[in-house]
């Protein structure tokens, strides 16, 4: 693992990116910390078609509704009712025996899935339906407009690629953009009801 950091940050570096963005950051893992929360929303970038929606003690829903269990050895699993604050997760590993199972199961919120991973979200029952199977109560402009910041990210994001040292110069647009996404993924930023 240590290897394939180090090549990444190499990669970075030989493509401009400056030193500065690259710095390693601790984290609190035992107090809130707002960094902590940004880097779990972000696990929904890379591990988004590997979300699951808790049901109940150690079921989960999977993509397109399929059923698995928290895998026995997670912090998440109990043989007895659970009730979380919010009931999504990516898992980094599925695990095939008699039963499928997910392991390394940090929870992520619902707005973290509308803006890192989720490909359609629509307004449904008066719900908001995240890739037809998520459901949750939202207000709907709020959804709209919490979809609409995914395609100013996407422009930072090419903007950066093609200008590595623009990273470290925001324009003041953009460094406002870069602080509404860090404020939405601070776990108790919003309160919505996952159905």
């Amino acid at each position: 693992m240590s290897e394939a950091k180090r090549q990444l940050l190499e990669l970075l570096s030989q493509a401009g990116f400056p030193e500065e963005t690259m710095v390693e950051m601790g984290f609190d893992q035992n107090d809130d910390d707002p960094r902590l929360d940004m880097a779990l929303s972000l696990l929904c970038v890379g591990l988004y078609r590997n979300v699951c929606v808790h049901k109940e003690k150690r079921k989960v829903l999977t993509t397109e509704s399929k059923a698995a269990l928290i895998h026995k050895t997670s912090v998440n699993c109990s043989n007895l009712q659970v009730t979380l604050p919010y009931p999504m997760f990516v898992f980094g590993e599925k695990i095939r025996t008699r039963a499928v199972s997910c392991k390394q199961m940090p929870m992520v919120f619902p707005i973290h899935i509308q803006l890192f991973g989720s490909k359609k979200v629509e307004w449904v029952d008066n719900m908001v339906r995240i890739d037809n199977w998520m459901n949750f109560e939202m207000d709907p402009h709020q959804a709209a407009l919490i979809v609409t910041l995914r395609a100013v990210l996407q422009d930072l994001l090419f903007r950066v690629s093609e200008n590595s040292e623009e990273a470290n110069a925001l324009e003041e647009r953009y460094q406002n953009l870069i602080d509404v996404v860090k404020d939405l993924c601070v776990f108790s930023a919003v309160c919505l009801s996952v159905v």
